[in-house]
Parts: structure tokens; sequence; C-alpha cells
């Protein structure tokens, strides 16, 4: 996999280009995870929709619901969970 990315994108645009995107995809995935399951009273933890301030609000439009975390476990198959319509 890495070899792939390595030869396509020669040895500058491997550091530049795919060294970053793997380390913010990385850090992005661990933030989603930390922030979208809070500890309630009790200390259990359970999915949740974040949708208020500045960077949520425009980090749900620019990459499709992606903090609306509480519907993606609902209904993992979405594309935009933020579109979740309950039945």
């Amino acid at each position: 996999h890495l070899a792939f990315w390595y030869l396509l994108l020669g040895p500058v645009g491997f550091v530049f280009f795919f060294i970053p995107s793997y380390l913010f995809n990385h850090w992005m995935f661990a933030h989603i995870n930390y922030y979208c399951h809070p500890e309630d009273e009790t200390g259990e933890t359970k999915a949740a929709n974040l949708t208020e301030g500045w960077y949520y609000k425009i980090a749900n439009v620019l990459w499709f619901g992606i903090y609306y975390h509480g519907n993606h476990h609902k209904k993992p198959t979405l594309f935009n969970p933020r579109n979740y319509a309950p039945t």
C-alpha cells in the first residue's frame, strides 16, 4: 500500500501530500470518536450529535454531517447522517 503511493506520487509528493493527509485522517478519526462519545453522569458513553458551535456547523456542511455521530450509530449506511429521519 505504501509502496504504491510512493511510486505514484514520488518522494516529494509522498512526503508533502500522502503523509500529512494520512496523519490528518487519523487525527480526525480520533477527534470524532473521542468528542462524539461523551460520558454521562453514570460514566457510560453514548454516541451524540455535535451541532452547536461554529466549528461543528461548518464541519457538518463540508464533510456531509460527519459530527452527526449519534445518527451514524442509528443508521450506519447513510451517506449523510444529518439527513437521518427516524421511522
